[in-house]
């Protein structure tokens, strides 16, 4: 699944950069003015994130189901460059296939780097 069918027309046109286009990876760069409108769609599709801008990485929860989630997001973000606090995860399903998408925002708060991995 391409990030395409999983936003639409809209974002795509709002991309800055394409780094890598694969069907089981895409990682993409966008300004930031749009990133409001990227986490309202992927919340959408996605269910909220696991990880946000205003949680810590090292947060648990109690819910087993939850965690285990977590857990295997967290590995799977490992595999391509990790995910610290500052940084924005989901990890769902969409039309059955299990997606990981993380969201970098860049130090000149301009730019973010998006990373789309069929898992």
């Amino acid at each position: 699944m391409k990030i395409v069918d999983l936003v639409g027309d809209k974002l795509i046109n709002a991309i800055k950069e394409i780094r890598t286009n694969s069907e089981n990876y895409e990682e993409i760069v966008f300004f930031n003015k749009d990133v409001s409108e990227w986490l309202k769609i992927l919340t959408e599709k996605l269910g909220a994130p696991l990880l946000s801008t205003d949680q810590k990485v090292t947060e648990t929860s109690s819910n087993k189901i939850y965690s285990s989630k977590k857990d295997a997001a967290f590995e799977a973000a490992n595999s391509h460059g990790g995910i610290r606090e500052n940084q924005i995860l989901y990890y769902g399903s969409y039309k059955s296939q299990k997606l990981l998408i993380m969201i970098w925002p860049w130090q000149d708060n301009l730019h973010t780097t998006l990373k789309k991995v069929l898992v």
